[in-house]
């Protein structure tokens, strides 16, 4: 059977791109006869069957003329809406048939009808149930809720009989710099640096020299654990392991997360989370969330920004009772991606052209 794969580069740390490798991952272990189509993949990062794929028209255009001349029997997608705008202009222009699977990654949206292309997938495999309920809601052919899974859920096995230390671990996306300050005011003002604890920061999906803090524009007690953008460019799984494993609790202040990814790996190992208030955090059952509020932004998206105080509070109370790991699924994700892989439909696709008279 011929599968392509097409969405995010799989080596960006952001959920998208996580999941996004675990799905290549199984691919290329499953199916012989693969081809992944990814964007915003550098020449120097190709490797296999792997193909570049740049964004806009040329995508649809490009796409559509690969399927059209490879014949794939099932091409599986992910990310959001705009992100599978390319195989479903595939599907419209009869380019070629094949079974369409969508893996939708997406934050919440304030939008009541917030998808238009992946209407036409033949099923969407909704990574939580906010995502889920978007997709039913925007009248999806079939809308089947996964739960998020990376390689750290899949490759590492939960750490039991581990000796926290006094740190806590802040992963924060390179584009949500008020978050980054957010960070740094709470920390200050918890003062749990004086009682020898610490706040490890790592800033992910940046350009190599974005956001490397010196130690001395940082408050006592908080850290930065690799340079700029290391943990998309190079820092292994078992490194991020270990720097979750032996943490006290993982300090997750996305303003939009689309997955609460960063928690459920945590949970995966054993490690709860503290939060900013969201359906994907409350999905998982994140104990300790912190009040915010909510904001509408332009792309249709719901922010959840938190407010002043809010995490200093919740840090000290961490400090006194370690918060509690909610239970994880991990499997979910790749158990119904192969059951309709492998449930694949055969038919016809019949194509209407209308020529003006």
């Amino acid at each position: 059977m011929r599968v392509f794969l097409t969405g995010p580069n799989p080596s960006l740390l952001v959920a998208p791109g996580r999941i996004s490798n675990i799905v290549w991952r199984w691919l290329q272990k499953s199916f012989p006869d693969h081809v992944g189509v990814f964007f915003g993949l550098p020449q120097d990062q190709v490797v296999g069957r792997m193909i570049p794929l740049s964004r806009g028209a040329s995508a649809a255009v490009n796409f559509g003329a690969l399927c059209e001349s490879a014949g794939p029997d099932v091409v599986i997608s992910i990310g959001d809406d705009s992100d599978a705008s390319h195989v479903a202009a595939t599907l419209m222009v009869g380019m070629a048939q094949f079974k369409w699977i969508h893996i939708l990654i997406d934050g919440e949206r304030y939008h009541k009808r917030p998808y238009e292309s992946i209407t036409d997938a033949d099923v969407v495999l909704a990574v939580g149930g906010h995502a889920a309920d978007q997709a039913s809601r925007s009248g999806c052919r079939e809308v089947v809720a996964v739960g998020p899974t990376s390689p750290i859920m899949v490759d590492f096995s939960p750490c039991d009989g581990i000796e926290p230390r006094k740190y806590f671990l802040a992963v924060a996306k390179n584009f949500e710099t008020s978050n980054l300050f957010y960070l740094r005011d709470e920390w200050q003002d918890s003062g749990l640096a004086g009682s020898g604890w610490e706040l490890l920061l790592a800033v992910n999906g940046a350009d190599p020299g974005d956001f490397e803090f010196s130690s001395s524009s940082l408050p006592a007690g908080m850290r930065h654990l690799w340079p700029a953008s290391s943990l998309t460019y190079g820092v292994p799984d078992e490194d991020m392991v270990d720097m979750i494993k032996f943490s006290w609790a993982v300090v997750d202040c996305s303003l939009n997360p689309a997955t609460a990814l960063m928690a459920a790996e945590a949970a995966h190992l054993g490690v709860g989370a503290i939060s900013t208030m969201s359906l994907p955090h409350k999905g998982i059952g994140v104990e300790v969330m912190l009040e915010s509020t909510p904001l509408k932004s332009a792309s249709g998206r719901l922010l959840h920004v938190p407010q002043e105080g809010k995490l200093a509070q919740a840090l000290r109370n961490a400090a006194l009772k370690r918060p509690s790991a909610p239970k994880s699924c991990s499997d979910s994700l790749l158990d119904q991606t192969l059951f309709h892989v492998a449930g694949r439909k055969e038919g016809n696709l019949e194509v209407e052209v209308v020529r003006p008279s």
